[in-house]
């Protein structure tokens, strides 16, 4: 029986680590974030529905359209750069809702895919749930977001819809004159982005 030197010992586990890290390196892509990406809101009072918009800022994410529960995803934008096309009413959010100066970024942060998914081809879609942390305004708050991902060769879309109370995450709710804006926001998010 041969006996393992501290040398060939030393190897072999160079040589398992080593394989390990390619196996990751794999399915770990790089991707880029297509610029037509974007987040909105939609809140409302008494009189009017205000929309906003913000463009995604950075998309940090590594995705196995194998094994999607694999995926790693963490989104953020700039807090001040919503654009409702009322420059009053987005300066006025900027300091008394989102505070900007002092809560620049919105993020939102992966924590899981709960189901168990087949490999998205190209030219299909799926339904899938994210489970993450989104942290705005000094606040951090887990979330359940249904997501419609499709794909289109190299080219994916996710495209989806989910509710946050402005209380949740200690932000003041706007006001003008007798109304107020309702404590619950819709948010809508379309993000593309490409291998």
């Amino acid at each position: 029986m041969k006996r393992l030197t501290s040398k060939m010992y030393m190897g072999k586990w160079l040589s398992f680590w080593l394989g390990l890290s390619l196996i990751s390196i794999s399915w770990a892509q790089s991707v880029t974030l297509l610029p037509e990406s974007f987040v909105s809101y939609q809140a409302k009072d008494e009189r009017e529905t205000v929309l906003g918009q913000a463009a995604v800022k950075t998309l940090e994410l590594s995705l196995d359209p194998e094994n999607l529960k694999r995926s790693r995803l963490t989104i953020s934008l700039d807090a001040s750069s919503f654009d409702s096309r009322n420059p009053i009413r987005d300066t006025n959010a900027r300091l008394t809702v989102f505070e900007s100066g002092k809560f620049p970024e919105i993020v939102f942060v992966l924590n899981r895919i709960p189901e168990d998914l087949a490999p998205l081809q190209t030219g299909e879609s799926l339904n899938l749930t994210l489970e993450g942390d989104l942290a705005m305004h000094g606040q951090s708050k887990t979330l359940t977001v249904p997501v419609l991902l499709s794909r289109d060769d190299q080219k994916f879309k996710a495209v989806g819809d989910f509710e946050i109370l402005l209380s949740d995450f200690e932000m003041s709710r706007p006001s003008f004159l007798f109304w107020t804006i309702e404590d619950q926001v819709l948010i809508h998010f379309e993000i593309q982005f490409a291998f």
